[in-house]
């Protein structure tokens, strides 16, 4: 508000100036340019004029007695006598001899030219002229530049009261703008002066502190506070006054209020400060933060029951896995011991029966035993590299799965030479992971493609990357094999489930199981898509990489 009416008197001001500054300077200007006009041509006309009144006494030269009557009719045949101007010839002594016009009353601009004969100067011709017209002009001139001096003061005067106008119309505007916006918001807001004395405070703050606002007017700071604040608040202010400095400015401090009841609550409090009117003034915005703070201390509680269930859980799983390592020895021992005598016993009795004709069925019968013995050993050894799978840590590192695929299907080309495959291996495909786990997961998804494409004359082996719908690097095993019925694929990750019959390809049910718990240590997952006779088609991701 100050501040516009300073620049409103200020242009006030400079409207007087400059309606003044037109007014002078209007008539001043064109006074000096039309008086140095006259001036040049009156002195270019006296030098013309003096030329031609030379060039006739030369042709006359009964003139140059500078007769009177003569030279009174040349300048009068010479000169319109109606010009505001007269005209004379002076002899060499300065006497008048010949005037034409009448005589000039002040002010007037003269010029004179000499009159020479042979080099000698014999008279001069002067012209006077009148500079009462140029006055009228100037006065007129003045009185435009007054009418318009005052038309730019007019202008200069009301544009600004306008614009004060609007300036507080905008202001008063902007003010109930902000007191309903400061009326409506939910957060206490108080303002204090330098002594810490309430100066106002919205309806909020009447709503959280239970005092009226007239209650609070002109009232310490301190009312609001808890006891044990009163102290540091003192300390604050102290400091403030004595080093210019408030630390706690532009920062949120969570401090216990204290209600008009005497009940004290949490708060959450940011102070800004301000000048108004040439005093410097505090502004406090505070919440009531009671419910947060039940909140926070609530999910603190539920943060500790739950960690002390995650160390239940832990031992828990650590007594699960000491089982589950107690359960793989005896897997390993306690039943191999009783495969191993199933086998002795079965090979010794095949011996002692050799020979006898008797015994033929008897020994097929043995051999029969004997293979089971086996496939329940080779069951027992899957199984078992099953269970290490989840119990191994991970070796984090960067892996080359082009060039473990390529090997891996060389691998499996030398241990068949004779078969036809088209192998297609897309190079540079790097991953993160660990490279034993992820040998191995190869191993068993190109094996499986090597081994269900046999029957092809023609088989095809891809491995490649695509990019997955969010950009995620998708790695794809795929072949134009025997290929499965998706009407099964529920069974296609778990243990010991097969799809197709041994007879037509061996295996023990277990390779895409470990394929699917390596990639889901990794972070990753595995689909499949395929038709019978047409071939399978395996994707799989390996999650984000590990710092």
């Amino acid at each position: 508000m100050k501040t516009a009416l300073k620049s409103t008197r200020a242009l006030h001001a400079l409207a007087v100036l400059l309606a003044g500054g037109i007014a002078l300077a209007f008539p001043a200007i064109f006074f000096s340019l039309e008086y140095r006009f006259h001036q040049a041509s009156i002195q270019v006309e006296t030098r013309f004029s003096a030329v031609m009144v030379l060039e006739v006494i030369n042709a006359n030269p009964e003139y140059w007695q500078f007769e009177v009557p003569q030279l009174q009719n040349l300048l009068k045949d010479e000169f319109d006598e109606g010009l505001p101007e007269a005209r004379r010839i002076l002899d060499a002594a300065g006497h008048v001899i010949a005037q034409g016009g009448e005589a000039l009353a002040a002010p007037v601009m003269h010029q004179d030219e000499p009159l020479l004969d042979s080099g000698r100067v014999v008279g001069r011709f002067e012209i006077q002229r009148s500079l009462r017209p140029l006055l009228y002009q100037t006065a007129l001139v003045a009185v435009l530049g007054q009418l318009l001096g005052a038309l730019v003061l007019l202008l200069l005067w009301i544009y600004p009261l306008k614009t004060l106008k609007k300036a507080l119309r905008t202001l008063a505007s902007e003010k109930k703008r902000a007191e309903l916006i400061l009326n409506s918001i939910g957060d206490a807001v108080i303002t204090i002066d330098a002594q810490g004395l309430v100066l106002s405070a919205n309806p909020a703050a009447e709503r959280i502190f239970g005092y009226a606002q007239g209650q609070l007017i002109g009232q310490n700071i301190k009312l609001l506070m808890a006891t044990a604040q009163e102290a540091q608040h003192d300390a604050h202010l102290e400091r403030y006054h004595r080093t210019g400095q408030a630390h706690i400015l532009g920062m949120e401090r969570e401090v216990t209020a204290r209600r008009r009841d005497g009940s004290t609550f949490p708060m959450e409090i940011h102070i800004a400060e301000f000048e108004l009117e040439g005093r410097r003034q505090f502004l406090g915005s505070m919440r009531d933060i009671t419910e947060r703070k039940q909140a926070r201390d609530e999910v603190a509680r539920l943060n500790a029951s739950l960690e002390e269930r995650v160390q239940q859980r832990t031992v828990q799983l650590e007594a699960a896995n000491r089982e589950l390592e107690a359960f793989s020895y005896s897997v390993s021992h306690d039943l191999r011991t009783p495969l191993s005598s199933i086998a002795g016993f079965s090979g010794l009795l095949s011996r002692h029966m050799k020979g006898d004709a008797a015994g033929e069925r008897a020994r097929h019968y043995l051999a029969r035993i004997g293979a089971g013995v086996v496939q329940m050993s080779e069951l027992i050894d899957s199984l078992l590299k099953l269970a290490q799978l989840m119990r191994t840590p991970l070796q984090w590192s960067s892996v080359d799965l082009s060039a473990m695929a390529q090997d891996v299907l060389e691998g499996l080309h030398k241990g068949d030479p004779a078969r036809v495959v088209r192998l297609a291996v897309q190079p540079g495909l790097l991953a993160q992971g660990d490279a034993r786990l992820l040998r191995q997961m190869l191993e068993h998804l190109l094996g499986n493609a090597w081994k269900f494409s046999g029957q092809q004359a023609q088989a095809q082996i891809d491995f490649r990357h695509e990019n997955g719908p969010d950009g995620e690097p998708v790695y794809v095993v795929q072949d134009n094999g025997t290929g499965f019925d998706m009407a099964y694929s529920d069974k296609l990750f778990g243990a010991f489930q097969r799809l197709h019959g041994v007879a037509e390809f061996s295996g023990r049910g277990v390779g895409l199981a470990t394929v699917h718990r390596i990639i889901t240590r990794h972070g990753g997952r595995i689909w499949a898509q395929s038709l019978p006779g047409q071939g399978a088609t395996f994707r799989f991701t390996l999650g984000p990489a590990q710092a």
